[in-house]
């Protein structure tokens, strides 16, 4: 029997002789079977391990497009009190 046979289509596969087909299924069911049994105690102990991780918070700004100079210090904002003004931007035509 050419072992690369068994890479070809299912009617190749469905043509190979009874016993040989159904060594062949057991054979997948079998290593199916193998590799999921090993599997679920990894993905149990990933789910544990990742129960276990601290909550660290996530940051409140971002500073995107600016070097780490200029990162560090405030911006400017518009009425000098720490915060944009309530009313329209003056010059803003929207």
């Amino acid at each position: 029997m050419n072992l690369g046979s068994l890479q070809g289509a299912p009617q190749q596969l469905r043509a190979l002789p009874r016993p040989v087909l159904h060594a062949l299924l057991e054979a997948f069911a079998r290593s199916y079977q193998v590799v999921y049994r090993w599997a679920i105690p990894f993905a149990v102990a990933t789910l544990l391990l990742a129960l276990l991780l601290r909550e660290a918070p996530l940051r409140t700004t971002a500073h995107v497009g600016r070097d780490q100079e200029s990162a560090a210090r405030p911006l400017k904002t518009l009425n000098g009190a720490g915060s944009l003004p309530a009313g329209p931007v003056p010059g803003d035509s929207g």
